[in-house]
């Protein structure tokens, strides 16, 4: 198949980076007429992330958009959808189908993502879900090389909470404590 628009999901954490860093670098199997970065800027959003998703933008030569929030919910599920699925669902209305989002998630994640597969469909008519890194293990070397000026805030945020995606503290404190 091919899309019309790639949108490479990025929290500028370690998996989101490695898996747009891969597909844009090593792809070669999917077919697609433009891609670009998406950053869902939350209120948890580390201040120096913007900096960075502009690095990465230049580095891996593509544009890109920043979301907001549709509310300020703090409690999951609420939260994921007012930080990341509404305003993702909005900037898809944008875009010609079929569109392609492409994630940093993994197997290895949590039990729900270990039953989700490589390739699917997304819950909006049109939209597909890639996760080019599904089988990987550790991604950090991989993101540091492309995003080295992330990795002491990187190590701030593992070491406070386990994980380098800020955004998303609370859901991915509940994985952990499983």
């Amino acid at each position: 198949m091919r899309f019309e628009t790639v949108l490479l999901l990025t929290s500028i954490g370690i998996d989101s980076v490695s898996a747009a860093r891969f597909f844009i670098e090593e792809e070669q199997g999917i077919e697609y007429s433009c891609a670009y970065l998406v950053f869902n800027k939350t209120p948890l959003t580390h201040p120096k992330y913007l900096e960075l998703l502009e690095l990465l933008s230049q580095r891996l030569g593509v544009r890109y958009f920043i979301t907001e929030p549709t509310g300020y919910a703090y409690r999951p599920p609420t939260c994921r959808n007012a930080w990341k699925i509404n305003p993702l669902k909005h900037l898809i209305e944008r875009f010609c189908k079929p569109v392609l989002l492409v994630t940093g998630q993994k197997r290895i994640d949590s039990p729900v993502r270990s039953k989700l597969g490589k390739f699917g469909k997304w819950f909006v008519n049109g939209v597909y879900v890639y996760r080019p890194i599904y089988e990987w293990i550790s991604t950090w070397n991989y993101a540091v090389e492309i995003l080295p000026e992330a990795k002491p805030i990187w190590k701030e945020i593992k070491s406070k909470h386990g994980h380098t995606s800020l955004d998303c503290v609370p859901c991915l404190r509940k994985v952990a404590e499983r």
